[in-house]
């Protein structure tokens, strides 16, 4: 009986410090750029919490089929998929995905504006519209665009181009992700002083850390305090 006591205690005290593997993506072998600061963040967040937790570059396929076997416990950047949802866990609350806890919302694209223009976004619509809303081609937002009958949009393959023209006033406004807009305003900063972003999206995905189901039973403690850590 003491030794069924001995073990037990033995098990929860290497469940409490089990380590956390964590899969992202890569370039030759190292974190992508954009994904270092959700990275150093989830660090951070065990850190506080005295959980020890690890990082491996995977190649995105074989990362989701190591979380479905439970070969590893997260992967980070996963939108919702209903199919992937069988084996991966997503942050909840009340039935429904809780945003609250996402890892980021990357995908996001907002309306830029030139400073002069008189076009707004309120999140549903646009108004005021004095000129066209330029975006990239083949971009999702797009999409989102066209609902909105009351504009022009603007399709170029360049984005760089469009930019410039909404900074000169020769079209009205720009959808586009923040990371690709601050990557062009900071090879040309000239621009920057000229426009202005409108502060809700037009299109929102979130992206989230998710658990392997398989692994979640042995490691919830660990797991939902390091989505607790992401609450916004």
């Amino acid at each position: 009986m003491l030794l069924k006591i001995i073990i037990s205690l033995l098990t929860t005290v290497i469940l409490i410090n089990a380590d956390i593997l964590i899969l992202h993506s890569s370039n030759d072998g190292k974190a992508k750029p954009a994904d270092v600061q959700y990275l150093q963040k989830l660090q951070d967040i065990a850190t506080k919490n005295g959980i020890k937790i690890k990082f491996q570059p995977t190649p995105w396929k074989r990362a989701l089929l190591m979380i479905e076997k439970g070969k590893a416990d997260g992967v980070i950047n996963a939108s919702f998929k209903s199919n992937r949802a069988e084996f991966a866990l997503y942050p909840m609350k009340n039935g429904i995905l809780d945003s609250n806890r996402r890892l980021n919302d990357g995908k996001s694209y907002y309306i830029y504006k030139n400073r002069k223009s008189t076009i707004k976004w309120d999140g549903k619509k646009f108004t005021d519209v004095d000129g066209a809303v330029g975006a990239v081609a083949k971009f999702a937002v797009i999409d989102d665009l066209k609902k909105h009958k009351n504009i022009k949009i603007e399709i170029r393959s360049n984005k760089i181009s469009l930019i410039r023209d909404m900074a000169m006033g020769n079209i009205a406004a720009y959808a586009d992700m923040i990371a690709e807009v601050d990557k062009v305003l900071k090879k040309h900063s000239q621009f920057a002083k000229r426009i202005v972003r409108e502060p809700l999206p037009i299109r929102k995905k979130d992206y989230f850390l998710v658990w392997s189901k398989k692994t979640y039973k042995n490691k919830k403690v660990e797991m939902e305090k390091i989505w607790d850590g992401l609450s916004r």
